[in-house]
């Protein structure tokens, strides 16, 4: 089993590789030295060398990253000493409190990390927004130029999205070889006072940091910056119990949920309905009747088992108090969801699995709500396993059971694709099935919607092993990725391993845009023929696209004697129906899971409290359409 990956933007800036972070407790920006304010995504971060800076500072920041390759001229080396700083004091490199009574770091002409001495930038011991000039890259080295600017142009360089527009002042002069380029910044007041210069080529160590300082009003004293912080933590700890109960307030107002009327008494979702079998093919559905109520809380479960488990949180067995009904719950832990920038990704998770309860081999959703630290998905309970772990069990599949497999995955794929969804994370890890043996796909997690006509995405994204070429080469795609994905799925089902292999991720990659899969000789003609078209790497010309001139997937001679509107309305009997005793037989899960106690991982209060609440108003929810 191999989880999914999705890369986030990465901003870069002078071999930094910024991405949007949430920063757990106060933190300053390493270029401006004022506080990251706001709630979610405070600012940025650098992956290499975890420098912290806001969004609107991030492109203008004056030193190289020290994991990157060639690093600015200016090199001026810190001279470190263990310090005991007196008051609350933050690191000027990463942004974040020094704890501890006595030798809390270290320090130079600035404050820094202890942990942070050896990836600091020696550039941070001049003054970084005062040179913001200094990171106009010269392209032609050889010439050497002087450039006047005065400091209200130097004042608009630094607030301008570029940093390569600077406007000069005086023509160049003649370039002559003991001239050092420099950079002068030239008074506005009627005081003659002597221009600072910045040399970019020093001759030796002692001439490196050949920086004058001209008045107080030029540069701002660190002492001045370390008192602003120091005031600025006194507010929030001032403000901390009227922030607390602001968050406090605003996770009580949820958005309205609908009312919905009583219905008919529940069914099990875990066990076979005499209703369900015998009632006739028009109204044969996979749709649990439900008690109605408008809205549902943590404290109506009783959670029984864990099925599942990973990094984004839990998936537990619970049943609803009062009812013989049960229910498979993946809860999130917000902090991770606001960590990983997935609240957009939440949202539409959501809206995938409501669309999916109109169709039957979709996993289908009764009801979504949430608590201060986590987020639930009430979802029905499919206890007859994932394809992985009955693949792992029978080695490979007969063909006519990975044909019947096969045909109710591409009837729910096509519903998704019609309703303008891109699935992205097809695999046998999300093929689970019912009591009856029917194909549910679930976990929706990596969808993109609103995909229809010219429109395309472009995130890296998916588990890598079933990613198509387009994704890893960073090109625009739509469903097609989907189709793609199938095919290695169907690959993967008829011969029991997968098409493409690699001693690691890059190996993998390559293997995947570049190498042939091989077909053993077992595969019937007409398996062959579809595995082909599914793995064409051209994207244009794969099986499932307008352009492919093999047709559509359902005319295929792989599934020439199947009954497409039987299959529709759940009338063709599974090959495989699991060996369910009870509702709360969970043989067909991960024994290291179902032998935890299920309890929900408790988070810490002032991650609590850091937590912007807002992003999740109108998470809470109930499926009209699950309910009678």
């Amino acid at each position: 089993r191999r989880g999914a990956i999705k890369h986030h933007k990465v901003h870069e800036v002078k071999g930094h590789r910024f991405v949007a972070k949430f920063f757990r407790q106060p933190t300053f920006c390493a270029f401006c030295k004022d506080f990251l304010w706001g709630f979610g995504k405070q600012g940025y971060q650098c992956q290499s060398c975890q420098t912290a800076v806001h969004k609107k500072c991030h492109d203008k920041f004056l030193g190289k990253c020290p994991g990157s390759g060639r690093e600015f001229k200016i090199d001026v080396p810190h001279r470190f000493k263990v310090h005991n700083f007196m008051s609350p004091t933050f690191c000027d490199h990463c942004g974040s409190l020094l704890y501890g009574l006595f030798r809390q770091g270290l320090k130079c002409e600035e404050n820094g990390h202890r942990i942070s001495s050896g990836t600091q930038s020696d550039l941070i011991v001049v003054d970084q927004p005062k040179e913001i000039l200094a990171t106009k890259q010269v392209a032609d080295e050889e010439t050497e130029n002087v450039v006047n600017v005065t400091q209200s142009e130097a004042l608009d360089i630094l607030l301008s999205e570029t940093e390569n527009e600077v406007t000069t002042t005086t023509p160049e002069p003649t370039p002559s070889p003991e001239h050092t380029p420099s950079i002068k910044f030239v008074s506005l007041t009627n005081k003659q006072e002597k221009p600072e210069t910045v040399n970019k080529r020093p001759k030796n160590r002692d001439e490196e940091c050949a920086i004058k300082r001209v008045s107080d009003n030029v540069r701002t004293p660190v002492e001045k910056s370390l008192l602003q912080r120091r005031n600025t933590l006194k507010r929030l700890r001032r403000n901390s119990r009227d922030l607390e109960a602001v968050l406090l307030d605003v996770s009580d107002h949820e958005s309205p949920v609908p009312s919905i009327n009583a219905g008919p008494s529940p069914m099990s979702a875990g066990s076979v309905s005499s209703a369900q079998t015998d009632s006739s093919p028009a109204d044969s559905t996979p749709i649990i009747s439900t008690p109605a109520v408008g809205k549902y809380t943590v404290e109506d479960f009783q959670f029984l088992k864990v099925l599942g488990k990973g990094s984004f949180g839990k998936v537990l067995l619970a049943e609803l108090k009062g009812t013989e009904c049960y229910y498979a719950i993946k809860c999130l832990k917000k902090d991770v969801v606001l960590e990983d920038d997935d609240v957009e990704c939440t949202l539409i998770e959501r809206k995938v699995l409501a669309l999916g309860t109109k169709h039957p081999y979709l996993c289908h959703l009764f009801c979504t709500f949430q608590t201060e630290s986590h987020l639930f998905f009430v979802m029905e309970y499919l206890n007859g396993g994932d394809l992985m772990f009955h693949i792992q069990q029978s080695g490979r599949f007969p063909e006519p059971r990975a044909r019947f497999y096969a045909a109710e995955i591409v009837s729910g794929l096509k519903f998704l694709h019609k309703k303008g969804v891109v699935y992205r994370d097809l695999k046998l890890d999300n093929i689970l099935l019912d009591f009856d043996g029917h194909v549910r796909i679930a976990d929706f997690g990596m969808c993109k919607l609103q995909i229809y006509l010219d429109r395309t995405a472009d995130t890296f994204c998916g588990t890598p092993d079933y990613m198509a070429p387009e994704i890893i080469k960073g090109l625009k795609y739509n469903q097609c990725v989907d189709w793609w994905s199938f095919g290695i799925l169907l690959y993967e089902m008829l011969i029991g391993q997968s098409p493409f292999s690699g001693c690691d991720e890059d190996d993998l990659f390559w293997s995947i845009c570049n190498e042939q899969p091989h077909f053993p000789r077992f595969l019937s003609r007409e398996a062959n023929s579809i595995l082909s078209l599914l793995l064409e790497k051209d994207s244009s010309k794969r099986l499932g696209t307008s352009e492919c001139t093999a047709g559509d997937v359902v005319d295929q001679p792989f599934f020439r004697n199947m009954n497409w509107n039987a299959l529709e309305r759940r009338e063709l009997e599974p090959p495989f129906k699991p060996r369910v005793q009870h509702p709360l037989d969970v043989q067909y899960f991960d024994k290291a899971f179902t032998a935890e106690r299920a309890k929900l991982t408790p988070v810490e209060k002032d991650i609590l409290q850091s937590m912007d609440q807002t992003q999740f108003q109108g998470f809470s929810y109930t499926n009209p359409n699950a309910t009678d």
